[in-house]
């Protein structure tokens, strides 16, 4: 597809239509398709693709969807196939791209999403433009004959053709007929030759003496170590030295948690409990002030003591090519809405997981997409990432009235831990605010 922008404004120039609102074109477009074509019944969708995609994630291989459609046509065109957004581990469209297919930024953008290296993914395409992205990509590609015949397809180069996606079999996804895909497997199977005569003199240095034991267990524990950081650099560069101490000594997830051995009231008083401890301690890290020089959407540049203070705050770490943090938005909908006559406060922080997610103008095309109301800010340079010490995405962060902050809760399915959680907060802070009351 080469997006619903282009085909539009090609089209109105081939008529000569003067004034064309691109824009506005595209809006009515989508309103007319949802209405009428993104309909379960519509025949939207490919006989056997669920079976395949499942097949695939029972055998632990990572699923996209990369497309040069809008995300809200995306989106639209799952639900009517019956396709699950949460069966995929990303899903990347148009919105977000300047240049669609058959160039091939949107297929390299789901490579670093999924952290794959494009020579070990496979497309699934139907188009001559997404073959010649997927080319372009360096990616092998199966082609289906739903639109266009061989003499169409077989120019771009695709790696197999078939029927349809009923016809894509698992062996194809595994294997294409590739002869890269067969020399891969022959280099894997050299390196399990050399690991077994490895483990031959591994075995044999075991007879000699602790010292030489512990030295060579000592560099084989550092070349490990030096080689996951090689190979892992990117994600790294999301590690602080702040998210390791909270990992063992910092600062904890709500315990909330449903457990066996635990009722509600029990799990609300370790919770009451937490709280008043980290009071009593007296050494819950402050939560820095958000830089001046970072864009807001939906508000004024925010600060804690001159806005914040004074409510509970809520600060959403996320990024909008993250499926797992679409996913909370409709918990963080429910929040704002029961406690919207509360001094609270839900604040969206954009942290990029790569370069082409920092586009502020990416950023407000998605909080516009998925109806997002609160503040967001897009802190490109994941500042408060590092300060607080995060390492996933989606992560929330409780924030108490004097700006310090209480709790860390990563990753989604915590409606009711948030709600409960925000619940004791909301009575614990009004009891201290009337006891400090009656002293004056």
């Amino acid at each position: 597809m080469i997006g619903e922008a282009n085909f539009l404004g090609g089209v109105a120039s081939v008529k000569g239509i003067k004034g064309f609102d691109t824009e506005a074109a595209k809006t009515r477009f989508f309103e007319i398709y949802l209405d009428k074509y993104a309909k379960p019944d519509s025949g939207i969708g490919f006989p056997g693709a669920l079976e395949l995609i499942s097949q695939c994630k029972s055998k632990g291989l990572k699923v996209a969807v990369a497309s040069s459609a809008d995300r809200i046509k995306v989106d639209a065109n799952l639900a009517a196939a019956g396709l699950p957004l949460s069966m995929f581990d990303a899903i990347v469209s148009a919105d977000a791209f300047e240049n669609l297919k058959p160039a091939p930024d949107i297929f390299l953008a789901a490579s670093r999403i999924l952290n794959v290296p494009p020579n070990e993914c496979i497309v699934i395409e139907d188009a001559l433009a997404g073959l010649q992205a997927a080319k372009a990509a360096q990616m092998r590609c199966i082609a289906v004959r739903t639109t266009l015949s061989d003499e169409n397809l077989e120019p771009a180069g695709p790696t197999l053709i078939r029927d349809n996606i009923g016809s894509v079999s698992l062996d194809d996804i595994l294997s294409g007929g590739s002869v890269g895909y067969n020399k891969r497997m022959q280099g894997s199977e050299t390196l399990n030759n050399f690991a077994e005569s490895s483990s031959t003199v591994l075995a044999g240095g075991l007879q000699g003496s602790r010292q030489d034991i512990l030295r060579f267990g000592s560099l084989g524990i550092a070349i490990s170590c030096l080689f996951f950081t090689i190979s892992n650099w990117k994600a790294m560069q999301y590690a602080s030295p702040k998210a390791v101490w909270n990992q063992f000594f910092g600062v904890t997830q709500p315990p909330l948690e449903q457990k066996e051995d635990n009722s509600r009231d029990d799990r609300i008083q370790q919770f009451e409990n937490y709280i008043s401890d980290l009071e009593s301690r007296g050494n819950a890290q402050i939560v820095p002030e958000f830089p001046s020089k970072l864009e807001w959407l939906n508000t004024a540049p925010l600060q804690f003591l001159r806005d914040l203070k004074g409510k509970v705050v809520l600060l959403d770490f996320w990024t909008y090519c993250c499926i797992n943090c679409m996913h909370v938005l409709q918990d963080l909908d429910v929040l704002e809405k029961k406690y919207k006559d509360m001094a609270f406060v839900v604040v969206g922080v954009h942290s990029a997981k790569f370069d082409n997610e920092k586009d502020s103008e990416a950023i407000r095309n998605a909080v516009l997409r998925y109806g997002i109301s609160h503040p967001v800010v897009n802190d490109g340079d994941m500042y408060l990432w590092r300060k607080l010490g995060i390492n996933s995405w989606p992560t929330f962060a409780f924030v108490g009235p004097n700006g310090k902050l209480l709790a860390q809760l990563a990753g989604e399915g915590h409606k009711k831990v948030l709600v409960t959680a925000f619940n004791i907060l909301f009575v614990h802070f009004i009891v201290i605010f009337l006891n400090n009351a009656r002293k004056f």
